[in-house]
């Protein structure tokens, strides 16, 4: 199995990473911390090796992170939502005073945000009989799914009536299957819920030890990468989807919990990381793991890659930020990357 080679880039910042994300080019790498700044530090191309930028975004911490083109977009507890260039300029698009940006979607220079019950973005504001936990704009980018409280709404974004998901429970995640035919949402209750959209049929997947914050698609969208069990759990969308397929589980017993996922974009490789720090990588064969970072204690909060698949990013609870140039040998050291730099 190919993988990541070479000895990473290590940073340690002494704020908790909210969201990491590399930039549509794979240029840079964003961090959103809980002291409210963006840490954008280049990774190639001219800039490559410069100092990093810190950007003030946030008066309060920085809740979501994601990538916009060229540069990000950062919701923070202050009520705004702000677009982050490469350049570290930064320009409000919503703000909502006394509320928090709950839950963040990016598509195609297109946006969708929540502040409790209410989806901004996409005109009118949307109202929900509960707060918002998450947000997926579909592949096409015409359809947005809010999950909430017993389930999934799912809106037209030209407008339009919106279909109905029904499952009881509170609903933190949601992801679009890369064809646009399945939802699927995690639930507060340590499972997950997928829905054909074709006909609105449910699905239980069950059997995990924790929450599941974390969903990836593989590359060709037949296969769902999921964090929240002792190992990675891989789920067949192949055909018919999921219905009465077992998943796979992927990874050695290490009685530790899978904390974050990330498929490869062009290849069948998963990036994970545990509660206990370790992150390593493994394919859909379920062959041995290559381990990439050893245990330290610290959570893995999430884990990312560029998006042509050669540059590696994973960040710790702690304020670990670990780099890696997918196989280029040895990585060259990026300059000085800590607070205030």
């Amino acid at each position: 199995m190919r993988g990541v080679s070479g000895t990473p880039a290590l940073f340690a910042l002494d704020a908790t990473p909210a969201g990491i994300a590399f930039d549509g080019k794979g240029e840079r790498l964003a961090v959103g911390l809980g002291d409210g700044t963006v840490r954008i530090v280049p990774v190639r191309g001219p800039a490559r090796g410069g100092d990093p930028l810190t950007v003030a975004a946030h008066d309060g911490a920085v809740l979501h992170l994601r990538a916009d083109g060229d540069g990000f977009l950062s919701g923070g507890d202050d009520g705004r939502l702000l677009r982050v260039g490469r350049d570290g300029g930064a320009e409000t698009l919503l703000h909502v005073p006394g509320r928090w940006i709950d839950a963040l979607a990016v598509n195609g220079g297109a946006w969708a945000a929540a502040t409790g019950k209410t989806v901004h973005g996409l005109g009118a504001p949307l109202d929900h009989p509960s707060t918002v936990g998450a947000l997926a704009f579909d592949p096409a980018g015409g359809r947005l799914a809010v999950a909430h409280y017993g389930g999934v709404t799912v809106w037209p974004v030209g407008g339009g009536e919106p279909q109905r998901l029904e499952w009881k429970g509170s609903h933190i995640a949601v992801s679009w299957s890369p064809d646009g035919r399945f939802v699927v949402a995690a639930a507060q209750d340590n499972e997950l819920h997928a829905w054909r959209i074709a006909d609105g049929t449910a699905m239980q997947m069950a059997g995990y030890g924790t929450k599941t914050r974390s969903l990836s698609w593989g590359a060709g969208g037949k296969y769902l990468a999921t964090s929240g069990a002792d190992g990675v759990v891989l789920w067949s969308f192949a055909g018919d989807g999921p219905f009465g397929k077992p998943p796979m589980e992927l990874g050695p017993e290490r009685k530790v919990l899978v904390t974050a996922v990330a498929c490869h974009p062009r290849e069948a490789l998963i990036a994970y990381g545990y509660r206990d720090g370790q992150v390593s990588l493994i394919g859909f064969d379920d062959r041995p793991p290559v381990d990439l970072l050893p245990a330290d204690g610290e959570p893995v909060a999430g884990v990312a890659w560029s998006a042509d698949g050669g540059w590696l990013a994973a960040a710790g609870e702690g304020g670990r930020v670990a780099l890696w140039r997918r196989g280029g040998g040895l990585m060259e050291r990026v300059k000085g990357w800590l607070r205030g730099a």
